[in-house]
């Protein structure tokens, strides 16, 4: 999925619990994993349970994620992936989409200049 694709998807926003707690708008992980056709929402249990999303920036640096800290029916806070703060594009060394994981205290799982996100199963 591109930029463009992302643009017309449905927007949603975060406030950053970390830093100098910035609003962060972009895509919900659970529409773009769901866009994809991976397992969301009501068809989010048992085996579909057992994969993880990988989210890498272009500086080497990534995380992964359980499936269902991605999803918005398991957590109270989505997570997203962010193209603009506090109403302005993302800066160049945040660009061009930033992962917000909802609800954390630390920046530690926020992973910057986002250029690949894999959902694989664990077996």
């Amino acid at each position: 999925i591109g930029a463009a694709e992302l643009k017309a998807m449905r927007r949603t926003t975060v406030k950053a619990g970390f830093g100098d707690r910035k609003t962060y708008e972009g895509v919900s992980l659970t529409d773009l994993l769901a866009e994809v056709g991976a397992p969301s929402e009501v068809r989010l249990h048992g085996p579909a349970l057992r994969q993880v999303v990988m989210v890498k920036g272009t500086d080497g640096f990534w995380i992964p994620l359980s499936i269902a800290e991605t999803s918005a029916g398991f957590r109270g806070t989505p997570t997203i992936l962010a193209d603009t703060v506090d109403g302005a594009p993302l800066a160049k060394e945040e660009a061009p989409f930033r992962l917000i994981v909802g609800g954390d205290l630390k920046a530690a799982r926020s992973v910057r200049m986002v250029a690949e996100i894999a959902v694989r199963k664990l077996d």
